[in-house]
């Protein structure tokens, strides 16, 4: 069974059984999020859900179709964005024509009174990559003019889309955000790229959003299938780099970004790399976007979490946490209200006997000395087989969700077996560490869905059937840890 709160659309998607989630915008209406979306491979629809708690969500009718035969949408529908401009909804999505053989991406427009019912505006299309500024060269197969987000302003409304700069730029670094502007919503200009870093071959999936007086340009960038941000104290830039500019780390991916209950709730599809069982795209839970005091951004976990819990908190001392469990290795003593563990050997590790599948769990954890302490999570065995480790490296700067496993090896020259083990890390994220210093790990684990935060600031988001369910408990590597607060929230 796959996590309830990881949205994927239904129906029969061919081979993989599955249909897959394509790219997504988000809106807020009456405190409803409205989730839209491709599915693919056809993209021959924008779908529509609704969701109550940003959690959960429940199919709507379908918003657009692909048009009628000669029509400019009759191909494809690519990345949708909607807004409320001129006292009504508007969505811009890019088109695809069978006319054009699909190699010329186009802007078209529908708007809606309800945001149920939409109506194609009978002038479509809008607009296309104008060869002044951006590359419209079939040669390199299909012009790049996609991925459209609507941002409004005073009275001028904005489309941002994915484009390529002129041919004079080399191919590989041609990514820009081009842009297009209108003060009616019907008639759009064509202009100069509103970023252009000379750097990707895509700034894929644009959003815009502005925050605290200053403006945050986020891309989906395709190398590195991450997610990252510019900051602009104006709308035209210019645009700098800050040093935090992967948001979400690999495999996380096509933010979108919505007001919800005074909080800005960052959504996003998610397919791990490299792809671990199912490999196409769900839609992840929302991370919360916080500002820094040094106008970075960085994400919290969503607070929605807490209404899923199934039964109270359990709280655990350091005296009831090692009555509770067995001592795989090492030399584990309670020192006031901390779990002190001495690792002579490259892992000692301490599992709670009861198993857990999921679960939100905040723990404590200081390394005195050594290279690496955390969380191991659902181990079928001792914890030195089969298992998943939520791993603060403090050689490597990380947290690391790491998964072990382990496989029977055989030598045909010797004629004999042993135990091979394997270890993946799935998803990692930076952070500072110093010995002595506290890092304070909130882990959810709900079915495949995994996501890590280090002092409350969202590093890995990832996920993983490899692993149901199993023992709970922590571990140190080569060194001394310490322990404490362990609060365990079933789900």
């Amino acid at each position: 069974m796959s996590s309830p709160y990881m949205y994927s659309p239904p129906g029969f998607g061919g081979f993989s059984r599955i249909p897959e989630l394509g790219d997504i915008e988000v809106f807020v209406k009456d405190e409803e999020i409205h989730l839209f979306h491709l599915i693919l491979p056809n993209h021959d629809i924008i779908a529509h859900a609704v969701s109550r708690d940003g959690l959960v969500w429940e199919e709507l009718p379908d918003a657009l179709h692909t048009g009628n035969p000669g029509s400019c949408d009759d191909d494809m529908l690519w990345t949708p964005s909607v807004k409320r401009y001129k006292n009504r909804y508007n969505m811009v999505y890019p088109v695809l024509s069978k006319g054009d053989h699909g190699a010329i991406p186009r802007v078209a427009l529908a708007t809606s009174e309800d945001l149920i019912h939409w109506e194609k505006y009978p002038g479509n299309p809008i607009g296309e990559a104008d060869p002044r500024w951006y590359d419209t060269d079939l040669a390199t197969g299909q012009i790049s003019w996609r991925d459209t987000y609507l941002f409004v302003e005073q009275d001028t409304a904005y489309i941002l889309v994915c484009a390529r700069e002129r041919k004079d730029v080399p191919f590989l670094r041609r990514g820009c955000v081009g842009l297009m502007s209108s003060t009616n919503g019907t008639h759009w200009n064509i202009e100069a790229p509103l970023y252009a870093p000379g750097h990707y071959i895509d700034w894929e999936v644009p959003v815009l959003v502005k925050l605290n007086g200053h403006y945050y340009l986020f891309g989906g960038i395709r190398e590195t299938l991450s997610c990252h941000y510019r900051i602009a104290d104006r709308f035209r830039g210019p645009y700098y780099t800050p040093s935090n500019a992967e948001i979400l780390p690999t495999g996380n991916y096509a933010n979108r970004v919505c007001r919800w209950k005074g909080k800005y709730l960052m959504f996003h599809w998610l397919q791990p790399r490299p792809a671990q069982d199912f490999p196409g795209k769900l839609l992840a839970p929302p991370k919360e976007i916080i500002v820094e005091s040094d106008d970075t951004l960085s994400l919290r976990s969503f607070e929605g979490w807490t209404e899923k819990h199934k039964e109270p908190k359990l709280v655990l001392s350091a005296k009831d946490f090692l009555r509770k469990g067995k001592s795989v290795k090492g030399r584990w003593e309670v020192h006031g209200k901390e779990i002190l563990c001495h690792s002579a050997d490259k892992m000692s590790t301490f599992l709670l006997n009861e198993e857990e599948s999921n679960f939100i769990l905040d723990l404590t954890v200081r390394i005195e000395q050594g290279i690496a302490a955390g969380i191991v999570f659902r181990s079928p065995d001792d914890g030195f087989g089969e298992a998943m480790f939520l791993r603060v490296s403090l050689d490597e700067n990380e947290i690391q969700l790491v998964r072990c496993s382990k496989e029977e090896m055989r030598s045909e020259w010797q004629d004999r077996y042993w135990i091979n083990y394997k270890r993946l890390v799935l998803n990692s994220g930076r952070i500072p560490l110093r010995p002595g210093k506290e890092c304070k790990l909130h882990l959810i684990a709900s079915h495949e869905y995994i996501e890590a935060s280090v002092n409350g600031r969202v590093k890995v988001s990832t996920r993983s059937w490899a692993l149901k369910k199993g023992r709970m408990g922590i571990f140190t590597e080569y060194g001394v840890g310490s322990f404490r607060d362990f609060h365990l929230c079933r789900l």
